[in-house]
């Protein structure tokens, strides 16, 4: 994938960032899953202001690793 040596000179990972917009993109199906979207008129997905986002990446995902695995722990 392109993405890998883009990232760090000579050290080919997947960025923190583009780990974290995969749960950005979980979350939404799920969302969409549950059919959140019919009860709210106009919905969309946005941050929430002034609240912070932790992403904590346990590992390195690198070229030829055959799976990543998402865990997600949503707090009210």
């Amino acid at each position: 994938h392109w993405y890998f040596p883009c990232h760090f000179k000579d050290d080919p990972v997947l960025a923190g960032s583009l780990m974290a917009e995969g749960c950005v993109q979980l979350l939404q199906f799920y969302l969409l899953y549950l059919g959140v979207q019919t009860r709210v008129e106009d919905a969309f997905f946005q941050p929430v202001h002034g609240l912070p986002q932790i992403v904590r990446c346990r590992g390195q995902v690198i070229p030829g690793d055959p799976l990543m695995r998402y865990r997600m722990v949503v707090k009210e």
